[in-house]
C-alpha cells in the first residue's frame, strides 16, 4: 500500500525563517550515535542509527499536521527503547526536533547551533532551580535520611499543555536501598521565561520565577 502525506498549513517556531517541510534526510547527534529520519515524498520513512547505540534500521509511514510529523513504524521494537520518535515537530526548514529536546537537521552547524542553546538553556534553569530555598531544604532532608545518596536535578524532556510546551526538570536522588526517586517537579517555559512548580495534591503548577524580558 502507497502511503500519502498529509499536509496541512502549519507555523514554524522560528519566526525568522517562513518554512515549508522538506522531504529530506534529518541527521542528529546523542548519547553517541548519529540518529537518522529520511523522509520520502510518498509518505514513508527510513530510520537508521550508527555508532554507540548499535546499528538499527526501521522504516514506516508518516504524516503532518500543523507542526508536527507523526511516524508510523513497521516495528515497535526501536519505539520500545525509546530512540525512535513517532512525534517530531518542525523547528524550520532545516531542523526538527523530538520531545527530550533532542534535534534533527540537514547541517550538522545548526545540529550544533540548536543543541549548544538547548544545553544553555536546561544548564540555566537547574542553576536557578539550585538555588532556591525549596530544593536546598529538599536537598538536605535527604541528606539526613540516607547515607550518600546521589542527589541530582535532571531533565526530563518536554509537554504539552494547551497547545504551550513545557519543559520539565525533577529534583531525584538514587540510592542503593531505594533505587531512583522522584522529590519535586518543575516546569519552564523559554518565551516567556517562567518556572512554575508541580503540586501533586492538586495536580496544579504553581508559578515560582518570572523573568521580564
Amino acid at each position: 500500500m502507497i502511503g500519502v502525506v498529509l499536509r496541512i498549513a502549519f507555523c514554524c517556531t522560528d519566526k525568522r525563517d517562513k518554512c515549508e517541510f522538506i522531504d529530506a534526510k534529518y541527521d542528529g547527534l546523542w548519547a553517541e550515535t548519529m540518529w537518522t529520519y529520511e523522509f520520502k515524498p510518498n509518505g514513508q520513512f527510513t530510520f537508521r542509527a550508527t555508532g554507540h547505540y548499535g546499528n538499527a534500521v526501521d522504516s514506516g509511514f508518516y504524516m503532518i499536521r500543523d507542526s508536527i510529523i507523526l511516524l508510523s513504524p513497521r516495528s515497535d521494537w526501536q519505539v520500545i527503547a525509546g530512540v525512535l520518535k513517532t512525534k517530531l515537530k518542525i523547528i524550520n526548514s532545516g531542523c526538527l526536533r523530538d520531545f527530550n529536546s533532542n534535534f534533527y537537521c540537514t547541517s550538522i552547524d545548526d545540529i550544533n547551533e540548536f543543541n549548544n542553546n538547548e544545553f544553555s538553556y536546561q544548564d540555566g534553569v537547574e542553576a536557578i532551580l539550585d538555588t532556591m530555598h525549596m530544593v536546598r531544604f529538599e536537598k538536605e532532608r535527604i541528606e539526613s535520611k540516607y547515607q550518600e545518596p546521589y542527589i541530582d536535578i535532571v531533565y526530563n524532556g518536554i509537554i504539552v499543555i494547551e497547545n504551550k510546551e513545557f519543559h520539565e526538570f525533577n529534583l531525584t536522588s538514587y540510592t542503593t536501598s531505594a533505587g531512583l526517586e522522584v522529590y519535586l517537579s518543575f516546569f519552564a517555559t523559554k518565551k516567556p521565561f517562567d518556572i512554575f512548580e508541580h503540586d501533586p495534591m492538586t495536580n496544579r503548577m504553581n508559578s515560582i520565577l518570572k523573568r521580564v524580558e
